[in-house]
């Protein structure tokens, strides 16, 4: 799970802080083996961008959901549908764009 999170935190040049903290958001929401079958219903790779999405926001180093698709060619419309779906189920109750709380 590890390199396919480094993988794109490279690609992005995001910091090892990114890949941390997404690590944390995918042990938050149960997913120990991205090749395991998810209830969130999205390929590995979704899941992955999605949460360094999320991550990269948190560390204040955020990146667009654009520039997350010309990085790894996974469509913004997918991650924006995964990261939804994240905040709604696993994050708290008081989460705001500019001050995420998970």
């Amino acid at each position: 799970m590890r390199e396919e999170i480094e993988f794109v935190c490279n690609k992005l040049n995001l910091s090892d802080n990114v890949i941390t903290k997404s690590m944390e958001i995918l042990n938050k929401i149960g997913i120990k083996n991205l090749f395991e079958k998810n209830e969130l219903g999205f390929t590995p790779k979704v899941i992955v961008c999605s949460t360094v999405y999320i991550a990269s926001m948190l560390c204040k180093e955020s990146r667009t959901q654009q520039d997350i698709f010309f990085a790894t060619g996974i469509r913004s419309g997918s991650i924006s549908r995964c990261y939804k779906i994240i905040r709604e189920n696993y994050m708290n109750a008081d989460f705001k764009m500019n001050k995420l709380v998970i």
